[in-house]
């Protein structure tokens, strides 16, 4: 898709944005009922390499049927059907939704796919049993970064939190799920044992980067 609006649009693109890409254009486009995602596979992970797009039947007809005579008819269609699609998209995304049960007993749902089933297994499974009597203090994924946030309790501890993550001082464990597929890159390796080191030199390093 990138490519594509560098050859017709003349906008390039560094490889970095795609998540921006992601998130403020083909998302919208997804909200809208314009496009469909993975099709063939409605579980893949938002954050996947193999996602694909596709246009909805709908939007396909109507594109086509722009410059034609049938144009003005094929819209008028198509705006009489919207509001029918939007009222359907909600429960579509539901069937693929993760339920995930916090150990306080709340209930949030994750996007499915990718990381997001291990992050399941962390919270319903891990905490219970390496943490019991923990909270779960922050929870989110690639869709929604702040799906669970209890400000309450990161007041009480002298945190902040916003949309890059906590600031403050204190004892937290930390959980990141990234899974991969194949072989795990020398550079995450090399990453992980970088932070690793910096955090035993320096436990409130976390909080700055």
């Amino acid at each position: 898709m990138m490519d594509h609006m560098k050859e017709h649009f003349s906008r390039k693109y560094a490889p970095n944005t795609r998540e921006t890409v992601r998130r403020e254009a083909v998302h919208e486009f997804q909200q809208l009922g314009l496009i469909v995602r993975n099709p063939n596979d409605p579980s893949r992970a938002v954050n996947s390499p193999k996602n694909r797009f596709m246009s909805t039947d709908p939007v396909l007809h109507l594109i086509r049927s722009y410059g034609n005579t049938s144009w003005i008819r094929s819209l008028e269609r198509y705006l009489s059907h919207a509001p029918a699609l939007s009222n359907l998209r909600p429960s579509e995304r539901d069937m693929v939704l993760i339920p995930v049960t916090l150990p306080g007993g709340k209930s949030v749902k994750l996007s499915a796919g990718g990381q997001n089933d291990l992050l399941k297994k962390i919270i319903e499974e891990f905490c219970s049993r390496f943490a019991p009597g923990g909270v779960v203090l922050h929870l989110g994924d690639a869709e929604r970064k702040q799906l669970h946030l209890d400000t309450a309790y990161l007041e009480r501890l002298g945190l902040t939190f916003d949309e890059h993550g906590h600031k403050g001082a204190g004892v937290a464990i930390l959980l990141h799920a990234l899974p991969k597929e194949g072989e795990v890159p020398n550079a995450d390796l090399a990453r992980a044992v970088t932070r690793q080191a910096r955090f035993t030199a320096n436990p409130s390093w976390h909080t700055k980067s």
